[in-house]
């Protein structure tokens, strides 16, 4: 197997004092040097094949296989802040990530209509303030909805795949309400 490392990242944002977030100007940062030192980021589909292929065996003529600077970006859950601070930066420096979404939250998320300009004057909730939002409905809040995965999916910069469908415990779930988390998301 040939090892990736992953960024994995849950909230961009300007609060600080929690494990899961990162400044916008700190990831700005990371990100930056990233490009510049020309790191190719792989999207989940490229890590898959890349892992799954067997390396030759080296030899004094070349022939490893191996990509230089490999690496991953994923953030889980599909925060809203992923989507205002994080997709510009990435359009920013060329640079491919994978969102792992709650499809429950995006759906439920949906069914409200945010307007951009509404995002950009509305104060974006830290972690704890979205596990509330979430958690009395207002999951719009907190979450980005499926025309903003649309335009990052169409950007070519960000896929998406499942994290769960409401993100309950899978440890804690029988054996059916595993299948449905995986199945139904």
């Amino acid at each position: 197997m040939n090892p990736v490392p992953v960024f994995m990242y849950h909230h961009v944002s300007p609060h600080k004092g929690d494990m899961v977030t990162v400044a916008p100007d700190v990831f700005e940062a990371q990100m930056r040097f990233l490009a510049e030192a020309g790191y190719k980021t792989l999207r989940a589909d490229e890590i898959v094949d890349y892992a799954a292929t067997p390396a030759p065996h080296s030899s004094p003529f070349g022939g490893e296989r191996m990509i230089r600077g490999a690496i991953a970006i994923t953030f889980d859950d599909g925060y809203l802040d992923n989507y205002i601070y994080a997709f510009p930066v990435l359009k920013k420096y060329n640079i491919k990530a994978t969102i792992f979404l709650v499809t429950d939250w995006v759906e439920r998320s949906s069914e409200f209509r945010v307007q951009s300009s509404e995002l950009k004057i509305k104060k974006i909730p830290d972690h704890n303030r979205c596990k509330e939002l979430i958690d009395e409905g207002k999951t719009h809040e907190a979450i980005m909805n499926w025309d903003m995965v649309k335009e990052m999916q169409e950007s070519g910069f960000v896929d998406f795949y499942s994290h769960t469908m409401t993100h309950r415990k899978c440890a804690e779930l029988s054996d059916a309400e595993l299948m449905r988390e995986l199945q139904d998301s």
